[in-house]
């Protein structure tokens, strides 16, 4: 054979063909060390994303929770474990979350672009487009549901403030409007009284 060679004492040397337990090893070793690569890059995707991701289970529980949701939601890792409800400023915000998420756990949809109210521990409320899509486990089962988000609270200020600027505007303008009726009721008065 071309690969191996024969030692003085009749032993072959080379490329031995490993046994099928000791090929078995070796390949359940290279599946386990790409399993590893893929959490350890899921894991990183998800801590250094500069969004909030978080995710739930079927009970509820928050069971991921990144440091953008730390940042922005105010509570750390503590609230693992806690029930998503602590993020939930209303009962109208609970009961829109838990009927997209029978969506999630049932049927595994997934949604994108629904807007959700978050509040945050000092109260103070966060305004997101958030995508919710299903985590599966090794047989395919959705054990969470995670909720990527993008914080819109900005924006959501800015339209609050242009809908309250043009609702001033038009009262102004009505005004105006109703002045200059008066001013040329006024006129006519005095035109005609002369």
């Amino acid at each position: 054979m071309a690969n191996e060679k024969t030692s003085r004492k009749g032993i072959k040397r080379g490329n031995p063909k490993p046994s099928p337990a000791a090929s078995e090893t070796l390949d359940r070793a290279h599946v386990e060390k790409a399993l590893r690569e893929s959490e350890n890059r899921f894991r990183q995707s998800v801590e250094n994303s500069p969004n909030p991701i978080f995710s739930v289970s079927r009970t509820g529980a928050i069971q991921i929770w990144n440091q953008s949701c730390a940042k922005i939601f105010g509570f750390g890792p503590e609230i693992a474990g806690q029930h998503y409800y602590i993020l939930m400023p209303s009962d109208a915000s609970r009961e829109k979350i838990d009927s997209l998420l029978v969506d999630v756990f049932e049927h595994g949809r997934s949604f994108s672009e629904v807007e959700i109210t978050y509040q945050c521990r000092d109260n103070h409320l966060r305004f997101m487009f958030s995508r919710l899509y299903p985590l599966l486990d090794l047989d395919g089962r959705v054990v969470d549901c995670v909720f990527a988000n993008t914080d819109i609270t900005a924006r959501k200020k800015a339209e609050e403030e242009i809908y309250q600027r043009t609702r001033q505007w038009e009262a102004l303008r009505q005004m105006g409007m109703e002045l200059a009726a008066e001013l040329e009721l006024e006129t006519l008065l005095a035109s005609i009284a002369r």
